[in-house]
């Protein structure tokens, strides 16, 4: 999955809920290769996400990547995975 947000788009956005099928991605879903982009959200303090699919390493892997997005992140928003 390739959720970009351009710097300076959606300065206001504090709280981000996805959903989304692992296995639609487009992705191996490695976290490598897995971009969520929200480093240019500057007021992001929550993060809930709802990953699913069929195959266990996949959403595995994207809720990793997923992981590892948030704890980048310069406010280091709470994250819930479902």
């Amino acid at each position: 999955m390739n959720l970009t947000f351009a710097a300076g788009a959606m300065p206001l956005v504090d709280d981000l809920l996805i959903v989304f099928n692992a296995e639609e991605t487009g992705s191996p879903g490695t976290s490598g290769d897995f971009d969520l982009g929200i480093e240019n959200l500057l007021s992001l303090v929550k993060i809930r996400c709802v990953v699913w699919g069929d195959e266990d390493d996949r959403v595995e892997a994207a809720e990793a990547a997923i992981r590892e997005a948030a704890n980048a992140h310069p406010n280091r928003p709470t994250l819930r995975l479902d």
